[in-house]
């Protein structure tokens, strides 16, 4: 029997294949892992009941979309208490602009990623925030000019 937390090197490549085309038919994922197709769909299912795949997504070409703006933002909070955090968490969790939010160490305590149609509609969602009861003392802003690269997958095997 397989041990649930522990990955082989099969475990792994599957991973990373599907880190890298998540499209994959299990057919061509078999193949390019060198199994059987159901051998390699009950590993897949394994891995999907274990947490190790959390879900399967497409990754959108946004500015063939629409005109956008990615904005990062370094958040300090007015006081470092638990309910501080949950807090602002819970306050801009509600925001469908912010795509990422890191709790970070150092002068700041969070970074979040924002994806917004322009500088005033980030700056309402900032005063927003500002004038509710969230916790934020201060924020600065870094607005994305040029994507030199973005790297969607991990190395898994550099990990390991």
């Amino acid at each position: 029997m397989h041990d649930l937390n522990r990955l082989d090197r099969i475990d792994i490549s599957i991973l990373a294949q599907l880190q890298k085309d998540s499209s994959l038919t299990n057919a061509a994922l078999a193949e390019r892992v060198n199994l059987s197709p159901s051998p390699c769909y009950i590993r897949v299912k394994r891995l999907e009941k274990s947490g190790y795949i959390l879900r399967y997504s497409a990754t959108l070409n946004i500015a063939k979309i629409a005109d956008s703006l990615t904005i990062y933002s370094e958040i300090e909070l007015d006081q470092h208490r638990k309910e501080s955090f949950q807090r602002f968490e819970v306050a801009i969790g509600k925001y469908p602009e912010v795509q990422e939010c890191y709790m970070v160490t150092g002068k700041i305590d969070y970074v979040l990623k924002f994806t917004c149609k322009s500088v005033v509609e980030y700056q309402a969602i900032m005063d927003e925030l500002l004038q509710s009861d969230c916790g934020v003392a201060r924020f600065h802003t870094f607005f994305v000019t040029k994507t030199v690269f973005r790297r969607e997958g991990v190395d898994l095997q550099a990990l390991l």
